[in-house]
C-alpha cells in the first residue's frame, strides 16, 4: 500500500494536476484499478484511490492516501478470515463485521466533516481550451498510459477465462 499510494497518489496525481483536481483524481483511480489486473478488485481499489486522492488533497500530505489503503488492505484481510473460519468459535460474522464498519465509517466521515471546516476540500479546476477528451488524449500521449491499460485489461480478461 505505501508504494502504490507513493506512485499513484504521489507521483501520478501530482503530475496530472496540472489538468485540474479533477482529471487528475479520475485518470489516477483509473489507472490505479485497470493495473490490479483483476476484475474483481478494480471498483474497490478505483474508490480507495479516489478517497486517497480526496484525503490527500485535504490534508496536503501524501500520508493520508497510505493510511486509507493500509486501512482497506485490513478490512480486506479481516473478511478473508472471517470467511475462511467455519469453526463455531468464530466471534464475529461477516454482516456483523460490515455492518459494524459502516457504522464506524459514518463516524469517521462525521468527524473528518467537523475538523476540516477549516480546511475543506477545494478543488482547483482546469479552464483551458481543451475539452475533457482531448485532456484525457494528451494525458495517454505523455505517459504509457494507454499501452499499459490495454495490456493490463489483457491480462485480466485472460486471467477470467482461465
Amino acid at each position: 500500500p505505501i508504494i502504490s499510494q507513493i506512485f499513484y497518489c504521489g507521483a501520478a496525481f501530482t503530475a496530472l494536476r496540472q489538468f485540474g483536481d479533477v482529471f487528475a483524481m479520475l485518470v489516477t483511480s483509473f489507472t490505479a484499478a485497470v493495473l490490479t489486473q483483476d476484475f474483481r478488485y478494480m471498483p474497490a481499489v478505483f474508490i480507495i484511490t479516489l478517497v486517497g486522492c480526496c484525503g490527500m488533497l485535504t490534508s496536503g500530505s501524501v500520508f493520508t492516501a497510505i493510511a486509507v489503503n493500509i486501512i482497506f488492505k485490513m478490512y480486506q484481510m479481516t473478511i478473508v478470515l472471517i470467511e475462511t473460519d467455519t469453526s463455531d468459535n468464530m466471534p464475529l460474522i461477516r454482516n456483523f463485521f460490515m455492518s459494524a464498519i459502516v457504522i464506524a465509517g459514518f463516524i469517521g466521515l462525521v468527524y473528518f466533516r467537523i475538523h476540516t471546516k477549516k480546511h475543506p476540500l477545494r478543488l482547483t479546476r482546469y479552464n483551458g481550451e481543451m475539452p475533457f477528451i482531448q485532456r484525457f488524449y494528451q494525458a495517454t500521449k505523455t505517459f504509457p498510459f494507454s499501452t499499459v491499460a490495454i495490456l493490463c485489461i489483457l491480462c485480466a480478461v485472460m486471467g477470467a477465462l482461465i
